[in-house]
């Protein structure tokens, strides 16, 4: 059988016009997304003065490290005591917002102060919180983002809708004998 040198020509066609979109839209997402910034101490007091009035700081641009599973966060504030573990119990003191900056929920409502107790990658804490509280001391605060995927997916959750990311304000107040 003869080769259609209009049908390569066609195809040769296609697959440049294919690739300058890809290139064209990888360039877009490149330049659309602003360069991460260095957490420097004074933005770290100044997230710490926001959370103490109940404000969601704005993380966008920050450079976070990474957990294993894609969870990103920064220490604000650094403790002495132990590490946290899994299957231990761990109390807190924390705040969660969406994206959007509403807050959800937080164990000092209503000028209350009630730290919460959980076991540490039980299957009633999100997978993004349990590795986030992986990385902590006793006495670390710390703020990170956790994307849907390792919180709620695609299940809506009184106060979170469905395939939201959350913001977490965590302070490890002790691990629980």
């Amino acid at each position: 059988m003869k080769p259609n040198p209009n049908k390569s020509r066609s195809s040769t066609r296609i697959a440049g016009a294919l690739g300058a979109v890809a290139f064209v839209a990888v360039t877009v997402a490149a330049c659309s997304q602003a360069p991460l910034v260095e957490v420097t101490d004074e933005m770290k007091a100044q997230a710490l003065a926001q959370i103490e009035r109940r404000e969601l700081p704005d993380i966008t641009s920050w450079d976070m490290e990474r957990t294993e599973g894609g969870a990103r966060f920064v220490k604000l504030a650094t403790g002495d005591g132990v590490r946290a573990w899994h299957g231990q119990k761990a109390r807190v003191h924390y705040y969660l917002w969406l994206t959007d900056g509403t807050l959800v929920e937080s164990t000092r409502q209503d000028g209350a102060s009630r730290p919460e107790e959980f076991e540490i990658g039980s299957r009633w804490v999100i997978q993004g919180w349990s590795e986030v509280l992986l990385q902590m001391n006793v006495g670390d605060r710390l703020i990170a983002h956790v994307p849907s995927r390792l919180a709620y997916g695609r299940f809506e959750r009184p106060g979170i809708p469905a395939n939201a990311d959350l913001i977490f304000y965590v302070e490890l107040l002790r691990m629980v004998q």
